[in-house]
């Protein structure tokens, strides 16, 4: 009790040093937490943006201007999934169908039979088919109990034209046998074939003669390929990415898979047996870039501005208590022990600064209207600094000679 006492009446009779203690924590208080509130709010906005802007890719052929028949290994789209990066994966699988039997023909014809046939495509989605994605795309008229969202499911159904149907002498509703194969990429003696039977439960319209793609389920597809011995694989993959911040580590993904950048990659010769990505980030690229600088700066600069306030405040307390010398001499010379010296000067500073950062988070708060958690660990940093600089000097008081500090001021 006796400690506190002296240390409250040291505060109110030394008015004008305890008032310059109280200002210079407000003042570097204040400034450190709007300093660290600014580069809180910008990282807000960026996470923001990163959140509003959606950003897709498409693995391309090697130069970038074929985005189906692309033969992508389901294992490798397997990996891409578990990354982590994509919030939706579009991705289609195309075979060949005809409406008769497995025909007897020599390879050249065989081959040449397979490439004019229609397609057979299985979609995960109906936005993974490219007509039907674009803006103002007529969509699929269903039978009842149907919607789009059969592409979520495993039903052996399809979607077929109006031209098929009528061609055909078809409804909604009816079943179609069909011979499926594998699409031909050169001439062979077999394909891998078989035959399945769907069910039409959409249609669609179309201005093509003839050749009208049926489009399944995507499960189904990979069904009808493990059951004529194909591997699992996708001919086209669209994707919107989740967690853009961490774009560069998708990119380092996509290359240590085998594909080539082909936002990066101008003129280099590249082997066409190699498939590339391309990843569309520059609104998202564009609208980032400031802010972005904009904190590196900030986070580059802070460390130096803390120290900066850390070492002012140091400074500051050293030099408040070294002047008052002659008063810390007086109290020994009365009987003061140099521990309960050392305690009152103490304790004053230490209530002072805090005084002051206390008013410097009120202030910060009825500026800013927060305060983040990182601030009270820099206030907390900034204090340790002031006592650690009041501490230093009251230690080097203690250590000189009563009698010659009384002779000094006389």
């Amino acid at each position: 009790m006796f400690l506190a006492a002296a240390t409250l009446r040291m505060m109110t009779r030394r008015k004008f040093k305890s008032l310059a203690v109280i200002g210079v924590s407000l003042v570097l208080v204040l400034f450190m937490n709007i300093y660290a509130e600014s580069i809180v709010k910008h990282q807000a906005a960026l996470n923001d943006l990163h959140a509003g802007i959606e950003v897709t890719g498409n693995i391309t052929s090697h130069e970038g201007s074929i985005l189906d028949d692309l033969d992508i290994s389901g294992d490798v789209i397997g990996l891409l999934e578990q990354s982590g990066f994509i919030a939706q994966g579009l991705y289609t699988r195309n075979l060949r169908f005809l409406q008769g039997p497995w025909p007897q023909l020599e390879p050249v014809e065989l081959y040449a039979m397979l490439v004019s046939a229609p397609k057979l495509v299985g979609a995960t989605d109906i936005a993974a088919i490219s007509s039907f994605a674009s803006e103002g795309a007529s969509l699929p008229e269903y039978m009842e109990g149907y919607d789009q969202g059969l592409f979520s499911s495993q039903e052996r159904v399809c979607i077929a034209s109006g031209n098929f149907l009528q061609e055909n002498g078809l409804e909604l509703g009816d079943e179609i046998k069909l011979t499926v194969a594998e699409n031909p990429k050169k001439i062979k003696d077999n394909y891998c074939h078989g035959t399945v039977t769907l069910q039409i439960v959409g249609t669609y319209q179309s201005n093509k003669l003839n050749n009208d793609p049926l489009y399944c389920l995507g499960e189904v597809m990979q069904e009808i390929c493990q059951e004529i011995e194909l591997p699992p694989a996708w001919d086209s993959a669209r994707f919107t990415i989740a967690n853009t911040q961490q774009l560069n580590h998708f990119k380092a993904l996509l290359r240590r898979l085998g594909f080539v950048s082909l936002n990066q990659v101008q003129g280099e010769e590249i082997s066409e047996d190699r498939l590339g990505f391309i990843i569309n980030d520059s609104i998202l690229t564009d609208a980032t870039a400031s802010v972005t600088g904009y904190i590196a700066l900030s986070r580059i600069l802070y460390p130096i501005i803390y120290l900066l306030c850390a070492g002012i405040g140091f400074v500051v307390s050293y030099l408040l208590v070294r002047l008052r010398k002659p008063e810390f001499a007086i109290m020994r010379s009365l009987g003061t022990s140099r521990a309960a010296g050392f305690v009152t000067l103490f304790l004053e500073q230490a209530l002072l600064a805090m005084i002051g950062a206390g008013l410097g988070i009120l202030l910060t708060l009825a500026i800013v209207q927060g305060n983040a958690p990182i601030q009270f660990a820099i206030i907390a940093g900034y204090l340790v600094c002031y006592l650690v600089g009041a501490a230093i000097a009251i230690s080097t008081l203690n250590r000189v000679n009563v009698i010659q500090i009384l002779t000094a001021k006389e």
